[in-house]
């Protein structure tokens, strides 16, 4: 008798803005994105497969991965 895993492939996004472009408010903006996928998707960061964060071209003081990499999800491939 073997064990047997289980993968699943899901997609999820999410959006959000800030008043300015500072890094502290995008760094923060991200945070609480990605917070609360993970918490409400279920999403473990060992389970994630990789990342992809955009932003308008007037959002330049940052890019929002640092926050992601500052969570923890340092083993994630992140564009």
């Amino acid at each position: 008798m073997g064990t047997e895993s289980v993968w699943r492939v899901r997609g999820v996004r999410g959006a959000s803005t800030v008043a300015t472009d500072t890094p502290e408010e995008i760094l923060a903006a991200t945070r609480e994105l990605l917070s609360a996928l993970l918490r409400e998707n279920n999403i473990h960061p060992q389970d994630i497969a990789s990342g992809l964060f955009t932003v308008t071209p007037d959002l330049r003081s940052t890019f929002p991965a640092q926050a992601a990499r500052e969570m923890g999800l340092t083993q994630v491939p992140l564009m």
